[in-house]
């Protein structure tokens, strides 16, 4: 090995520092590009709330729908009739709701058998017992926090005149109904009409003629239980139609009081 001349100046002799190569990075260099990087697909990746999200949610409270239309049917069957929308006192006072009836045919008979049914849906017996939603009654638009005690599912009922197939105060028959049950609506989602299940509140066929197209959560779709057993989903393209079965008879005489 060459020895260095001691005459030589001493720096001549000390090394450089090696550069740092781009490549070698801190560990918080590492941290920030992977944030930068999270932002941005952020930005570029659809909505939460995207089209086959919301079909899904539909596709669910379709099949809640068909639970509700069965166990109406079977009620029908036991019974020859519908439950009544709202189940009364000896007085007329208004108790509870239908909801409440139908317990028993959707695997809900011990719920069923913890109210009171002398008493109303709010009472210090049946008061607590509305927060154990039954699951065929539980919205898929709303969220755990929203969801307690309360549905979406609405009978539609003319507690005046009577011609819708759920009636306010007794229960209708199917088969004396002046219209096919495949063209009127028995039972609609309405997400933007929250009800606590038990009390005995729904939807009159006027409130729903009234409304713009329904919002689900961004979407204009709602499902709704036909006197059939079927479900249709209805939007804003066939609100139209979704109009003209609400009543069992044409819906223009109804919009115009004069007419009846």
């Amino acid at each position: 090995m060459t020895e260095p001349s001691p005459f030589d100046s001493p720096q001549a002799f000390v090394k450089e520092p090696e550069s740092k190569q781009w490549w070698k990075l801190t560990v918080t260099e590492v941290l920030v590009i992977i944030f930068i990087i999270a932002v941005l697909l952020g930005l570029l990746l659809p909505p939460i709330t995207s089209q086959p999200r919301i079909n899904s949610r539909i596709d669910q409270s379709m099949n809640q729908m068909n639970n509700i239309g069965y166990a109406l049917q079977s009620y029908h069957d036991t019974y020859d009739c519908l439950p009544p929308a709202v189940v009364t006192d000896a007085d007329g006072q208004p108790l509870y709701s239908w909801r409440v009836l139908i317990l028993p045919f959707i695997e809900q008979k011990n719920l069923y058998d913890q109210f009171d049914l002398s008493q109303p849906w709010d009472s210090k017996t049946n008061g607590p017992l509305a927060e154990q939603v039954p699951y065929p009654l539980e919205s898929p638009f709303l969220g755990p926090s929203a969801q307690l005690g309360v549905t979406t599912y609405l009978a539609v009922v003319d507690p005046a005149e009577q011609r819708t197939l759920m009636l306010a105060h007794k229960g209708g028959i199917l088969d004396e109904v002046p219209c096919l049950l495949g063209e009127a609506s028995l039972v609609v989602e309405h997400v933007g009409r929250p009800v606590i299940w038990t009390k005995p509140e729904d939807i009159s066929p006027f409130e729903l003629i009234a409304q713009p197209p329904i919002d689900q959560n961004g979407d204009s779709k709602c499902p709704v239980l036909l006197g059939d057993g079927s479900v249709r989903v209805l939007d804003a393209k066939n609100q139209s139609q979704f109009r003209n079965e609400l009543l069992c008879e044409e819906v223009a005489a109804a919009e115009d009081p004069g007419k009846r």
